[in-house]
């Protein structure tokens, strides 16, 4: 039984490590710096992919949820930087997502979460264009609720 998950606190959730551009601009995957994969491209677009430069639109996040923490990430007390890599296709669409940096108790929930999101295509020279995207993703646990008080009373 999968415990119920209590919302996150998440910041950052979009930041560009390494964008390269999955068009038709010459290029191969195997020459791209750093080896970067295209395991969510379709062939076609794994054929071709280029550096990203100036006159890219970066992608906005249009819908979605959140991840939230897992009741067991909680009672760990888990924080820190989730990192995921993603293709944005040309409709928005989020495929090929993987974990590339980890957080116990919350690699599913974060995997659950992408399959949610759509995104504004991101435009290369006028043209919608299939990109691979890295998303840094902040957990920070919920502030706890101050003690109460307690009214002093008379000791029995």
């Amino acid at each position: 039984m999968r415990p119920k998950p209590t919302r996150a606190l998440l910041s950052g959730a979009a930041a560009v490590v390494s964008l390269y551009l999955l068009a038709a601009c010459g290029g191969t995957a195997a020459s791209a710096p750093g080896g970067v994969g295209t395991s969510g491209a379709s062939p076609q677009e794994r054929s071709r992919i280029a550096p990203a430069k100036h006159g890219i639109s970066r992608p906005i996040r249009i819908s979605g949820r959140n991840p939230v923490y897992t009741q067991e990430a909680l009672e760990a007390g888990i924080e820190g930087l989730m990192v995921v890599k993603c293709v944005i296709r040309t409709s928005g669409e989020l495929t090929g997502c993987r974990v590339i940096k980890s957080l116990p108790y919350l690699d599913q929930e974060v995997l659950d979460a992408t399959r949610t999101w759509r995104y504004t295509p991101v435009l290369f020279k006028g043209k919608p264009t299939a990109v691979d995207y890295v998303f840094n993703l902040r957990f920070r646990l919920p502030p706890r609720p101050p003690p109460q008080a307690v009214a002093p009373g008379p000791v029995p």
